[in-house]
């Protein structure tokens, strides 16, 4: 037998409301309702009693028949005095598991599962300096709560980064964010990398690449302060794009040198090798990537002269 619930669902759908006495029903009935009853008047009673005429009293199915229908039909007599199967009331049919109660419409829970954005953050510093706060969110993505989060920072180089605001401590709903600030707090010069995890029992754990750049407190800017070079084929070069060298001190520098880390970055111009810039004087220096195997690469272009004279400058690049 269906379950209400479901039934007015099904009656909803096709529009109808409550059954009416006469219409259908799921269940056989136990009478049959007044409306639906012919009115034959007394003087049509179906009712009647018609074992009182002799001549109208039923036969036994089971009595002789007579010697006109002969003993072979009495079988069929009986069963057709049966009363028809298909017109007796059939019982309830039992439920099934399809008409079982159930929370239609609520999907089955997700279970907890952690999240980060952005995936990698990328940072400039001055040595011995705390840079400002770059802020993460953290989500979780399923409709189960986490249990208490904790977050580290790991890696080669994990004391030049630090979190400086932590708003992921307590377990995290279903659906719901919380934010993590991290600094970049350089020791010493150079290309700095790192994983910032955010980790739960019960949600598991995200991660982000933290990386940065530490330039030793400086006379000399770089502009622009980092290039990244489009998808490039093994042994093609890229045209090259051109770094402006300023010295912002009061003073002329030292002789000036240009390097770049790795020789897949190629010095292709350079103005400012051997040059000693006075106050706000400028030169350039271009460079083009040449990948000589596939992959991500990274490098750096360094100017330097004199002391405090020295500015990195982040270099990106890949194959298709």
């Amino acid at each position: 037998m269906f379950h209400p619930a479901t039934i007015a669902r099904i009656l909803a759908l096709l529009g109808l409301g409550a059954l009416s006495a006469c219409g259908s029903s799921t269940q056989a009935p136990s009478h049959t309702p007044d409306c639906c009853t012919p009115d034959f008047g007394p003087e049509n009673d179906a009712s009647a009693d018609l074992s009182s005429s002799p001549d109208l009293a039923a036969p036994d199915a089971a009595a002789d028949v007579g010697p006109d229908l002969g003993p072979d039909l009495a079988p069929d007599l009986a069963r057709d005095a049966t009363p028809d199967a298909a017109a007796q009331p059939e019982p309830d049919a039992q439920p099934s598991p399809a008409d079982a109660p159930t929370d239609m419409g609520i999907d089955a829970q997700r279970a907890a599962q952690l999240v980060i954005s952005p995936l990698q953050v990328e940072l400039e510093g001055t040595v011995g300096q705390t840079g400002p706060t770059v802020m993460l969110v953290v989500a979780n993505a399923g409709d189960v709560a986490t249990s208490a989060l904790t977050v580290v920072i790991e890696g080669a180089n994990a004391q030049d980064f630090k979190v400086a605001t932590n708003g992921c401590l307590a377990p995290l709903a279903g659906l719901s964010s919380c934010q993590v600030g991290v600094a970049f707090q350089p020791q010493t010069a150079g290309m700095k990398a790192a994983v910032l995890k955010v980790s739960s029992p019960l949600g598991g754990m995200a991660t982000a690449t933290l990386t940065g750049t530490a330039q030793f407190p400086s006379t000399l800017t770089i502009t622009p302060g980092s290039a990244t070079f489009g998808p490039t084929a093994v042994g093609s070069t890229t045209p090259a794009t051109t770094f402006q060298v300023k010295n912002t001190g009061a003073t002329a520098t030292a002789a000036l040198t240009a390097n770049t880390s790795s020789a897949e970055f190629t010095i292709t111009a350079n103005a400012c090798g051997g040059a000693s810039l006075p106050p706000s004087g400028t030169c350039n220096v271009s460079v083009a990537f040449s990948p000589a195997s596939p992959g991500t690469k990274n490098g750096s272009l360094t100017v330097m002269g004199g002391a405090n004279e020295i500015f990195i400058a982040p270099l990106h690049g890949s194959t298709p």
